[in-house]
């Protein structure tokens, strides 16, 4: 009797874990939502596979596009209509079409209608939003890939929550700083970045550097994260994130101003006391934007200072 040979598992093909695909974990990085194993196993998939990174960052700008779309009421009537016919026309073709498995699935008829109709009524649902919303606004769609300021706070939220995570969890930590050595960082950050920081030490400011990873601050451009223990052992720890700077700015940070925002602290303050606020500063040079958050206000100059930032301070 021959033994049937068993279908390869595609979670070990992938490197992710167990019952994961590739779709399905890229989509939780765009949501943040992966857990320390996840998110170390992505960032291995990526090592092999950068294309991803933009798969990634698309999902998050439907997500943004989206959101911003939820408050402009009902859609348009027209454009419900046409995505309701597109999907009773897919359910009916689909039920006739024959699935096919391994190498050849990307080449059946029920592939293209599982994967690019999806994206073609995306597609279809932001262009009639672009343009409904111009013609409320009297403006044209912007297509340029700027930021406003509600795309930036949405990156200061997210910068904020991932600090947190390294700083709540030494194993999230351990999984995502993959480079140990600050005299490292440089080289890492010119392959990922294109551009690598001039000044990253803190240690006269108290602060020893923990490591350097991958990261996915919101925007056009590739980022990564800094973090930084306190020399003492005591306190907080400070993040660093730094983006290419692909323009996305222009228009909310000028390379002459440090953008200082104060943003609710995704964690429990004192009894009795407010909601504590961890303090984000945005500054752009030599090709890179940068982001520096920490909770300690009291000490934020005197590392702003130390990074290059500019002395020079506005509000968000």
């Amino acid at each position: 009797m021959t033994d049937t040979p068993a279908k390869p598992d595609p979670s070990r093909d992938n490197g992710f874990p167990a019952g994961q695909d590739t779709a399905a974990l890229l989509r939780a990085a765009a949501d943040d939502q992966l857990t320390p194993e996840q998110a170390a196993a992505l960032e291995r998939h990526l090592a092999d596979h950068p294309e991803d990174r933009a798969r990634i960052e698309s999902e998050r700008a439907l997500r943004r596009a989206v959101a911003a779309a939820m408050d402009t009421g009902p859609a348009p009537a027209a454009l419900r209509q046409s995505i309701e016919a597109m999907l009773r026309q897919d359910r009916t073709t689909s039920s006739q079409a024959t699935d096919t498995v391994g190498p050849a699935e990307t080449r059946s008829r029920s592939f293209w209608r599982r994967t690019v109709l999806p994206v073609a009524i995306a597609a279809m649902v932001l262009l009639s939003f672009g343009v409904f919303l111009s013609q409320r606004n009297g403006q044209g769609p912007a297509l340029n890939g700027g930021f406003d300021a509600g795309a930036l706070a949405n990156a200061v939220s997210f910068v904020e929550q991932e600090h947190r995570k390294c700083a709540d969890s030494p194993e999230y930590r351990r999984l995502k700083l993959t480079v140990t050595e600050a005299a490292d960082v440089a080289p890492a950050t010119q392959r990922q970045l294109g551009a690598a920081p001039q000044r990253i030490q803190l240690d006269d400011q108290g602060y020893t550097f923990a490591g350097y990873g991958p990261c996915h601050v919101p925007g056009s451009g590739a980022s990564g994260q800094l973090v930084y223990m306190p020399t003492s052992g005591r306190g907080a720890p400070i993040s660093l994130f730094i983006q290419r700077d692909k323009g996305h700015l222009d228009n909310l940070v000028n390379t002459s101003d440090c953008v200082r925002d104060a943003i609710k602290a995704n964690r429990a303050g004192r009894p009795g006391e407010p909601q504590p606020e961890d303090q984000v500063y945005i500054w752009r040079a030599n090709g890179l934007i940068y982001y520096l958050i920490t909770d300690r206000d009291n000490e934020a100059a005197p590392c702003l200072e130390s990074l290059g930032a500019p002395a020079h301070q506005v509000s968000l």
